[in-house]
């Protein structure tokens, strides 16, 4: 980051610090006019172009207003602790928690709180030329470092709350995978269900080709998973082919059911004559066979979504960082993520994926083989 602008903090008039044992160190004004000097000409021999300003530099208008933006809005603000001066500290806790950025410089190094003692102060003197030359060699390196783009922890409340905050995110992170795995293996589960369903009616089919004397059973899908992953969209990141998909099944799933097998069933119950001729019994099973065959094709393609879905949520791959913000994972941090129970999960999964994948085979090689045996 490049810097542009300087806000200091610190004391303009006298002050006198009460220490232990009725003891006193006293700061005449002129020792903050000549720091505050140290630091402008610091700063400048930088960059002469950087602004640098305290709050007694503006002679008008309202001082706290301005002195809030400038804590605000500054690039960088030095904050002279010197003294323990109270509109110091206050200013400095604006400061922390609102922005990083921050550089602290105290005459004693028992004049830093307790709060503040974790964190880097310079400890200054203006004794004597020399002194004065390392007060400003110290503010140049610091300028170099903050613009070098280098991390640097300078805010209690910032550092604190954004590291906790990560941990939630992280913590959340973790829930939303496992809460994934679970709707995706509930999806699964009910695919598996619905095919098993449309195993069955093929061979009620082939059934009742042989012998006209059977009756089908009726079917009845019950998709609570399939209906609220289409109504509600569940799985932030999950591509909408995968919805469309989804889509796509659920209705023609309902309409395979109602209005083609369902009919075939009803149409066979009613019959009065159980001695339908060989031809009719063949069109009728082809017709229900062929519903069938292109509804398992709709559902292969919505599995393959599925299982495309576990890998990237069980994997950590792309597609599910930004919405649940893996992109803030450094590569260590992602082992984290490597828990037990989806490790359980997805040894499961991929067995159930491989069973998934062979049941289809299965079936559609059920159906094939029953249209060509209704053909004779």
């Amino acid at each position: 980051m490049r810097i542009s602008d300087v806000f200091v903090i610190m004391p303009f008039t006298k002050q006198t610090l009460i220490l232990q044992k009725g003891k006193s160190r006293k700061y005449p004004k002129k020792h903050f006019d000549e720091l505050y000097d140290i630091i402008k000409d610091a700063v400048r021999e930088h960059r002469k172009s950087i602004q640098v300003d305290r709050s007694d530099d503006r002679k008008s208008g309202n001082i706290l207003s301005h002195v809030i933006r400038r804590v605000q809005d500054a690039d960088l603000v030095i904050a002279v602790l010197t003294a323990k001066n109270a509109n110091v500290f206050w200013e400095l806790g604006i400061r922390h928690a609102l922005k990083k950025g921050t550089m602290m410089l105290l005459a004693q190094r028992d004049e830093v709180p307790f709060d503040l003692d974790g964190y880097f102060s310079h400890e200054y003197s203006i004794e004597n030329n020399s002194d004065i030359k390392a007060a400003k060699k110290f503010i140049r390196e610091r300028l170099k470092e903050y613009e070098s783009d280098v991390e640097i922890e300078d805010s209690p409340v910032l550092d604190i709350l954004q590291r906790t905050e990560y941990d939630q995110f992280r913590a959340w992170n973790v829930i939303e995978r496992r809460r994934a795995v679970l709707i995706l293996r509930g999806l699964i589960r009910e695919y598996q269900a619905v095919s098993g369903v449309i195993q069955e009616a093929t061979s009620d089919a082939k059934k009742y080709f042989d012998d006209a004397s059977f009756v089908p059973r009726t079917i009845d899908f019950s998709f609570s998973m399939l209906d609220g992953f289409v109504r509600t969209r569940p799985l932030v990141g999950l591509d909408d082919d995968a919805y469309v998909d989804a889509t796509v099944i659920f209705g023609k799933s309902n309409e395979f059911q109602e209005e083609v097998w369902n009919v075939f069933v009803d149409d066979i119950r009613t019959e009065t004559d159980r001695t339908v001729k060989k031809a009719e019994r063949k069109a009728r099973v082809r017709q229900v066979q062929g519903a069938g065959g292109f509804l398992l094709i709709e559902m292969n393609m919505f599995a393959t979504d599925l299982i495309e879905a576990m890998n990237h949520v069980l994997v950590h791959k792309d597609a599910w960082q930004i919405p649940w913000g893996n992109s803030m994972d450094t590569r260590e941090d992602k082992r984290t993520f490597t828990v037990s129970e989806l490790a359980k999960m997805q040894e499961s999964l991929t067995a159930q994926a491989d069973e998934m994948f062979a049941n289809l085979k299965k079936f559609q090689g059920e159906i094939g083989r029953a249209t060509i045996e209704g053909s004779h």
